[in-house]
């Protein structure tokens, strides 16, 4: 049996991290009126919702910090995800807990470093890496450990408590729309993990639609051996509740419309809704006719690209309007971000731009992401401060007026002063940042690269040579940090793959030695 925490209506609860005291201009209050927080500027008093906040939080695959409009890319129209920011929290120093994409999002359905659960490493067969990733220069196979768990155990234990079991167990419905990827056993599965319904699939990735679908455009990338694995061989995959689903249509549209379904069936009681868009992950496959809408001097991968975000904005925009048409909008949180940062495979550099690296590795382009976070009466925001993705878990608890056990977020009732320290690992590879100071550690190539932030926020300068202080200093931090973390992960690396933070072809052959090897 899980621990689980009751809820609690009596008390008022105000919703924001430390920081966005200062920024939000409303004080949200749940079960009672309260003064506004000392120290907020231009607070206002407002009448808290008769029902508690419904949550939406949408989550994209591999989106970018520059694969979104309001980011001042013109290459991409994200008009409706533009429209949240405009009026929402929009965050510029946000961070995932891991580059890549099942690790990241276990810490962020807990609120918990996924370490503690012993999740370091993507859950790859090591058949699949064996025909896909050793395609890649350089890359290489990890010896393999014996008793590693099965590939459908390696996710999420049943022993973690999610914030679907935390919610749920307060009264809201709950519902996983999307991407899993955190385990498929009896106990690993959306339904098991405190959703009442679920619609998607569980693995990593599917086909968005048949491969003939011919109101779909495809673009192979065929330098890539994941990529070639997954239109050779992959399948489309949905399913609802276990039950495998017969229609195919494109799944990002049929995500966006089974949430709109959900949202229209809810009826009195508070929901938390999670929708997973698996775009802009590969295989890259989008609407013809948003396709047809980007410019034709456009490399063909870069016209699908982008006319998969067109197509992810779109269905944001479906979610947005069935909230509005319920009359839900006024008390409902509308949460977007991404598991990690956008990937250097698809060959379209400026995915991370101004930043360097890429998805599966420590540079910022790997783990810095899109956030905006939309509270209905609350005044814009544009928020520097560092802030995790971890974070909104007690966020999400605090609007539910929910307590939770220790968590890894950085709660707003226990707000502490001084820089903060944000740790990341994954087996060999780890970084850590402490207010404007960041340390990434290969520990396979036996190398490190230290940045300031502030003066350097692209990363383009290692002062690891110069600066063996501060590189002494960091690492103490993140020692302290990650002090309490299982040693040892609940399974071991497939494989070790070069990623450069720069574009390259071949990451071991570039001319500067700015790459990682991720233990994937």
């Amino acid at each position: 049996m899980r621990a689980r925490q009751g809820f609690k209506r009596s008390v008022y609860l105000v919703l924001n991290l430390p920081f966005l005291t200062r920024f939000f201009a409303a004080t949200i209050l749940i079960a009672g009126a309260c003064a506004p927080t000392a120290g907020t500027e231009n607070a206002q008093e407002r009448t808290p919702p008769a029902e508690p906040y419904n949550i939406v939080l949408i989550v994209a695959d591999d989106l970018g910090v520059n694969d979104v409009g309001y980011n001042g890319n013109p290459a991409i129209a994200t008009p409706r995800l533009d429209a949240l920011a405009t009026h929402g929290a929009v965050f510029r120093n946000a961070y995932a807990s891991s580059p890549v994409c099942a690790t990241s999002r276990a810490g962020l359905l807990t609120g918990v470093y996924q370490q503690r659960f012993g999740m370091e490493s993507n859950p790859s067969p090591r058949r699949l890496a064996a025909r896909t990733v050793l395609d890649d220069p350089g890359a290489e196979m990890a010896p393999e450990v014996l008793g590693d768990p099965p590939h459908e155990e390696r996710g999420l234990p049943p022993e973690a408590v999610t914030i679907a079991e935390r919610l749920k167990d307060a009264g809201y419905k709950t519902a996983h729309i999307g991407k899993w990827h955190l385990g498929s056993a009896d106990g690993y599965t959306p339904n098991d993990q405190g959703y009442d319904e679920f619609y998607g699939f569980l693995g990593g990735a599917s086909m968005f639609a048949e491969r003939d679908d011919p109101d779909v455009v495809g673009a192979q990338l065929e330098w890539n051996g994941l990529d070639n694995f997954l239109w050779e061989r992959l399948s489309y995959s949905l399913q609802r509740n276990g039950e495998s689903q017969p229609e195919r249509p494109y799944q990002t549209d049929a995500f966006g419309a089974a949430a709109r379904d959900f949202i229209s069936k809810a009826g009195g009681a508070p929901f938390f809704l999670s929708i997973a868009f698996n775009a802009p992950h590969n295989p890259l496959q989008a609407p013809k006719d948003l396709v047809a809408q980007q410019p034709e001097a456009l490399p063909h991968r870069n016209r699908v690209y982008y006319a998969m975000i067109e197509s992810l904005d779109r269905n944001i925009g479906v979610v947005m309007d069935e909230l509005e048409r319920t009359g839900l909008r006024d008390r409902t949180i509308v949460i977007v971000t991404s598991d990690n940062g956008g990937a250097a495979y698809i060959r379209i550099d400026d995915v991370n731009s101004p930043f360097r690296g890429f998805k599966a590795n420590f540079w910022e382009g790997g783990v810095r992401v899109p956030l905006v976070v939309d509270v209905p009466g609350a005044a814009p925001a544009d928020v520097d401060e560092p802030v995790s993705l971890l974070d909104l878990a007690p966020m999400i608890f605090n609007a539910a007026g929910v307590e939770a056990e220790r968590l890894d977020g950085h709660s707003p009732l226990a707000a502490t002063a001084g820089p903060r320290t944000l740790a990341w690992r994954n087996n060999t590879l780890s970084a850590v940042r402490r207010g404007d100071w960041k340390l990434i550690r290969d520990a396979k190539r036996d190398r490190n690269w230290l940045y300031n932030l502030k003066k350097d926020p692209e990363e383009h300068h290692n002062l690891a040579e110069t600066r063996p202080d501060m590189v002494a200093k960091l690492t103490a931090e993140y020692e302290r940090a990650t002090a309490d973390w299982p040693t040892k992960p609940a399974w071991g690396p497939t494989y070790y793959l070069p990623v450069h933070a720069d574009p390259v072809e071949n990451p071991i052959e570039a001319e500067n030695d700015d790459w990682t090897y991720w233990p994937g």
